[in-house]
């Protein structure tokens, strides 16, 4: 990726981090420097919003209409247990080939992240519970 260099410059600018940590000590967005950051963090709540998306682009190469379609797909419901989703669903995807496969939710795609993604340990894990009678 090119990088604009006058971006650059401006960015290892010394003023930069004077200003973050000033609006940081002054508890303003120190993004948009204007909205009132919740106390906790150094982001007002739209441009944490605003983050998010980017980094949902940059990791899984999801954006908005994608994830809102997604969900209308699976009527709200986690692909795994069918629990309703649709306030915290979070993107499953295999870490071998970066592929997004669906939306789950957060119990389903940590139990997906211990089982290293492997249907094989899914499958033993399932012969185990149903021994113990679950």
């Amino acid at each position: 990726k090119e990088r604009n260099p006058e971006h650059v410059r401006a960015y290892q600018n010394a003023e930069n981090p004077r200003r973050y940590a000033a609006n940081r000590a002054a508890g303003i967005c120190v993004y948009c420097q204007k909205t009132p950051a919740r106390p906790e963090r150094i982001l007002c709540v739209e441009c944490q919003e605003r983050h998010n998306w980017y980094a949902r682009k940059r990791k899984y190469g999801v954006d908005r209409a994608w994830f809102y379609r997604q969900i209308a797909v699976q009527d709200g419901r986690c692909a795994i247990c069918t629990v309703d989703i649709a306030e915290d669903a979070h993107i499953d995807h295999a870490h071998t080939t970066k592929e997004v496969r669906g939306l789950l939710c957060g119990h389903c795609n940590r139990a997906l992240g211990c089982l290293m993604d492997s249907s094989n340990i899914a499958e033993k894990a399932t012969a185990y519970l149903k021994k113990w009678g679950r």
